[in-house]
């Protein structure tokens, strides 16, 4: 399955720093600041946007977590397969 990842911004005060891509994982190190267009990591903060505005899927056999409260915009579908978790804390 393709990946997708749309990136604003990346800052990095110590000149250092990675973003590894596979085809179900990310990770992201040696930042202070990874912004997406759907999340931002900063000094240690994970924020996500209050609302779903475009149709997603949880995958079977994968896990998805947002902070809340979270809704999904009028149109717009969240679809969870079978054997997915997707948390809100």
């Amino acid at each position: 399955m393709a990946s997708l990842i749309r990136v604003n911004t990346i800052n990095n005060r110590n000149g250092i720093g990675t973003i590894t891509l596979n085809d179900d994982t990310l990770v992201v190190s040696g930042f202070t600041t990874f912004k997406s267009t759907d999340i931002e990591v900063s000094d240690g903060f994970f924020v996500n946007d209050q609302t779903l505005n475009r149709t997603r899927s949880v995958n079977a056999n994968t896990n998805a977590a947002i902070i809340g409260p979270y809704d999904i915009a009028t149109g717009v579908t969240l679809s969870i397969e079978t054997g997915a978790t997707f948390s809100i804390l």
